[in-house]
Order: structure tokens, then sequence, then C-alpha cells
């Protein structure tokens, strides 16, 4: 297979980067399996990189099927850093546009913990099935678990919100995260009619509340951390046997199930206030095990 970008590159890497004869071999093979993966599986043509043809998904589904054919993470790491190197020779060169490679982590070991989350089914089991009680505590703890689901915002932030942090036409709600830093999250119409049920039986059981404190105890004071975790314990206990069910496994859930339905990275950095964007990747990191079984559930090739 004749590719000449490749021959260009690895002329780069050769005399600007002095890198060893073996290594520009290592090179050569890692780039060309990655083209040859393309080739059979998607039909692509040679030029595809430079066409813009490739895609995160086509990248994911290469090292999937290297993990499902028995390649070692720090062997898929290794292939993966040579075609992320690659891609940075294509656009220093101007040969493409974006580098659809830079936010695809490379696999952890089997034995890295993965942030802990409740699986998107479970969440929806919990907030369309489960009968809250028609009363204030629940409907207060319904529109909790709404917004810790719909925003991923931090337990911190959801206890400071205040009553006037709902902007109902613009469909936000102002968060004051980390640094006092402010942001506004986006809200759907369920979150936004939960919000309305609640405030109108707010404002029924506990008419002078402070305005300051949009979500109040029972007894109408202000919430409190451990309220909130006794709260999330209670009614993911319904719907999964994990042991973590607390405020900060939610906002790991929000993360993972927008990542897994295509958000993009730099979208749910900004969505979680993160500082840097390592802070996001850790939800792309998977473990070997995951990706193949993620391989052999949704690659068409293994479709029935």
């Amino acid at each position: 297979m004749t590719i000449q970008p490749l021959e260009s590159f690895l002329n780069y890497l050769r005399f600007e980067k002095n890198y060893s004869g073996h290594t520009l071999t290592a090179y050569r093979a890692d780039v060309e399996q990655f083209y040859a993966y393309l080739s059979e599986t998607y039909e692509f043509a040679p030029d595809a990189l430079i066409t813009g043809a490739v895609g995160v998904s086509h990248m994911r589904s290469w090292m999937a099927n290297m993990a499902t054919s028995g390649i070692g993470a720090s062997s898929i790491s290794r292939k993966l850093s040579s075609v992320k190197s690659y891609y940075r020779f294509l656009k220093k060169e101007g040969l493409i546009q974006t580098n659809p490679a830079f936010s695809v982590q490379s696999p952890r070991k089997s034995g890295y913990k993965l942030p802990h989350f409740i699986e998107e089914d479970k969440m929806q089991q919990l907030l369309t099935e489960v009968a809250f009680t028609p009363d204030f505590s629940g409907i207060r703890d319904k529109t909790i678990l709404e917004l810790f689901f719909a925003t991923g915002m931090r337990l911190s932030e959801l206890i400071s919100l205040s009553s006037d942090a709902i902007d109902f036409v613009q469909k936000k709600i102002r968060v004051t995260g980390k640094g006092a830093k402010v942001r506004s999250l986006p809200l759907g119409n369920k979150q936004l009619e939960q919000l309305q049920m609640y405030l109108e039986v707010r404002q029924q059981t506990h008419p002078d509340a402070p305005a300051n404190a949009l979500f109040l105890t029972d007894k109408g004071n202000y919430l409190y951390p451990r309220f909130v975790y006794r709260l999330t314990h209670k009614y993911l206990s319904y719907v999964t046997t994990k042991a973590k069910k607390n405020p900060h496994v939610l906002r790991h859930t929000t993360a993972s199930c927008l990542l897994n339905n295509g958000a993009e990275l730099n979208g749910v950095k900004k969505l979680l206030g993160h500082k840097s964007l390592a802070s996001t990747q850790v939800y792309t990191h998977s473990t070997i095990e995951k990706m193949q079984k993620t391989y052999k559930q949704t690659h068409p090739r293994n479709r029935s």
C-alpha cells in the first residue's frame, strides 16, 4: 500500500527527529495497520485521513478491534501514539484542518479503576418508574435527582442554588462552582416542569423560607451535604446494588452518558465546570475488557 503522506511523515521523523531505523519501521507498521483496518472494515480509500472521512468513532473501533484480537493495552497505546504523531504531522503540514485523534485516550490496564457511575437505563428507570411521594419531600427529592442527572452539577453547587437561579425562558440554571466561577447549565423540559412543580409545593409548604435557598429540608431549613448523601443513597438503592450511591457518582454518570451518546469532550468539560480537559478525559478511559464488550455489541460485523 502506497500512502504518500506517510512517506513524507517518515522522512520528517528520519531527518528532523533523528529517529532510528527500528523506530521508523514501527511507525510505518502502525500507521499502515490503521489504514488497512479502515480499508477492510469501512472500505476507506488511502487518502481517507486527508479527506476528513475518519473520525473518533473509527479510531475507537480500531482500538476495540485490536483488544478483541488479544493485543495488550501497552501495544494498543503504542500504536495509537504512532497514529497520533502522524495526525499531528498532517495538521502541521496543513493537510488536515482538525485532528480527530486529539481526544482519543489510550486504554488503561485492566486494574485501572474507572469512575463509578450508574448505567443510563438504571437512571431512566429511577426517574420514570420509581414512585416518588406527591408531597413536598417526594417532589423535592425527584427534582434534585433530575438536576443531578441532567446537569452533572456538584453537590456544593446544588446546595448553594437560589430560587432566582432558574431561567425558565432561556431554559437554564445558574450555578456557582469552584473559585466562585458562575456558569449556566441547560435544562430540558422535564427538568423545567419538575422545578415548576417543586417551586409551587415549596411555596405552599414553606412560604416563609429564605429565597436564597432553592432546596430545603423537610422542616424548611437549608440543605446540608449529609442530607443529600442520604437522599441519593436511598433512591439509587432502588435501581442498583453498587456500593457507591453518592452525589458524585451521579456527576460521573452524567459525564459518561453524554460521552457515550456522542457529546464533544470540550462541551462536557464546560458543563461540568472542569478547569482542565484532563479532568474530563478520565471519563473516556476504557479498560480492555470494556472495549471488547462494546466492540462485540456495537460493531456492524458482530450484529446478527
